[in-house]
């Protein structure tokens, strides 16, 4: 079958950017309750199972209600790929960063550094939650993290705003904003999630947790069944794909062309829901649009489950040899 399992062109993790306005606001609330708590920065709360809270699926319509804004204000992401300083990042790099289809906005902290971007369209999927084509958390980044919520310094959340690209350049920001986020929740990569009020980042960590319980189990449930099923296919029983598989596997394919990159990890994991052995084909192109992602453990795991099922084929020293550079990415 003609799936898209050709090799995806390594590329910098980029937010795409195509408005860098909209941080600074003139709520002063948020700011002074801030200023007057007496608790020093660090761990304020680990997230707990709420009764509410039974499904995933009731977790990620909560996620998504929160991300959306319509119950806080949309929360600022960090990234590892934005330039390290604002005072010294490029008109070129900002104009990069302002080309594609999502729209947000670029904030920098007190001290002259990047501190985070503001999504407008924050997508909360099967998988995962997306802030563009290529910024993504993972539910499987999950299972290892330890979730909690942290309340950042004074001086560390209070920001300055980039208005557009020759005011980044020409006139460095100089004036802070009034509402800062000063409470995060962190992820494997160097992507964070920061919050103006306590109550939105608590309810972020308890609906991640509810997901990551979940997943821990299932992940388990997978794991056996794709090994029983290893077993099968190693004796030569390969299940035919479905036509329901099929449907999946060529949007997958569709959505990687786009570079939409947690769309297509999505309907990968949907179709394999369906069968895990039945295309091998589907591991190769999880792994290849993990590590797009930055993603390097999942991306190891993706191929290495590949490599299991097809431990002859063309395609698997170059499959090894990737495992070999994400080993090194990770390591850093």
């Amino acid at each position: 079958m003609p799936f898209f399992k050709s090799r995806v062109i390594y590329i910098m993790l980029t937010v795409l950017i195509t408005t860098l306005s909209g941080c600074a606001t003139t709520d002063t609330t948020a700011s002074q309750d801030f200023q007057d708590e007496a608790s020093a920065p660090g761990p304020v709360y680990h997230p707990q199972r709420k009764p509410e809270i039974a499904t995933p699926e009731m977790a990620r319509k909560n996620l998504a209600e929160l991300l959306s804004g319509t119950k806080t204000r949309v929360p600022g992401v960090k990234l590892p790929s934005m330039p390290p300083r604002c005072d010294t990042v490029s008109r070129e790099q900002l104009q990069a960063l302002g080309k594609g289809p999502s729209k947000a906005s670029a904030c920098c902290d007190a001290g002259g550094g990047i501190m985070y971007v503001l999504f407008n369209n924050l997508r909360v999927l099967g998988n995962g939650i997306s802030g563009s084509d290529t910024v993504f958390v993972s539910n499987t980044e999950l299972l290892d993290s330890d979730i909690v919520v942290e309340r950042m310094s004074p001086q560390a959340a209070q920001i300055t705003t980039i208005t557009s690209v020759d005011d980044a350049i020409d006139n460095r920001p100089n004036s802070y904003d009034n509402a800062p986020r000063p409470y995060r929740v962190s992820f494997p990569g160097g992507i964070s999630f920061y919050f103006e009020k306590l109550d939105d980042a608590t309810a972020f960590a308890d609906n991640l947790f509810a997901i990551q319980q979940v997943k821990q189990k299932t992940s388990a449930e997978r794991l056996s069944l794709f090994q029983a099923k290893l077993s099968q296919y190693r004796a030569g029983v390969k299940p035919a794909v479905t036509e329901e598989q099929r449907r999946l596997l060529v949007q997958a394919n569709a959505l990687g062309q786009r570079k939409d990159y947690p769309g297509a990890v999505d309907l990968y994991l949907k179709a394999l829901d369906i069968d895990p052995v039945a295309y091998p084909g589907a591991y190769f192109n999880l792994a290849l649009l993990s590590a797009q992602m930055e993603q390097y453990k999942s991306a190891i795991d993706y191929m290495k489950q590949y490599l299991l099922l097809e431990p002859g084929a063309k395609d698997a020293r170059s499959g090894q040899d990737k495992i070999y550079e994400w080993e090194l990415m990770l390591d850093k």
